[in-house]
């Protein structure tokens, strides 16, 4: 009851997606985890897509799985659920779906959330960060100095990052922080 009546033996079977983690990333940052699928069927080409209400701007390439989507500000923050789908060229075509989950954050403020003087001619600095992305710290000794001097280029593993700046040669310094591509 319920499934189409056939006569004699099934020669189609589904594919089957491989699992899909739920995902987390920051407004403006990209995302690109890969599909994958198995069919028991060999030969067969399998099609991957995404099934309606997915955002807009999001796609997944139909032959390699690659999913790619970079929320903007106007993606809100929280919880989005989308179907990811595989489909075979059998006959019938069949199909499997997965619901992933892909939590979208609000980007942190970049600035600096704390400054310690060490008392040695050096200071340290923090700031909010986003994992997997590297922020470049740049200073100036004189805010007429056309050219900002790169001090470092700081990968970040977590949701902050300091630093430490031996400042014992400059009377004085500004610095600015930028995140990279």
């Amino acid at each position: 009851p319920g499934l189409a009546n056939v006569l004699g033996n099934v020669t189609n079977q589904p594919p089957v997606l491989g699992f899909i983690p739920d995902k987390t990333v920051y407004q403006g940052s990209p995302l690109s985890p890969t599909a994958t699928a198995t069919d028991p069927d060999s030969g067969q080409t399998k099609t991957f897509s995404l099934d309606p209400g997915a955002p807009a701007t999001a796609f997944i390439n139909p032959s390699s799985g690659v999913f790619n989507w970079t929320p903007s500000a106007s993606d809100f923050a929280g919880d989005h659920f989308l179907t990811v789908r595989v489909t075979d060229n059998g006959t019938p075509p069949l199909s499997d779906t997965q619901i992933i989950k892909i939590t979208v954050l609000t980007p942190p403020v970049l600035q600096l959330t704390s400054i310690l003087h060490n008392g040695n001619g050096s200071l340290t600095f923090s700031w909010a960060t986003q994992p997997q992305r590297t922020y470049r710290i740049l200073y100036k000794t004189n805010l007429t100095q056309a050219v900002w001097n790169t001090l470092a280029d700081v990968p970040s593993t977590g949701i902050t990052l300091s630093l430490t700046d031996d400042t014992t040669t400059d009377q004085q310094r500004y610095y600015r922080i930028q995140l990279l591509p």
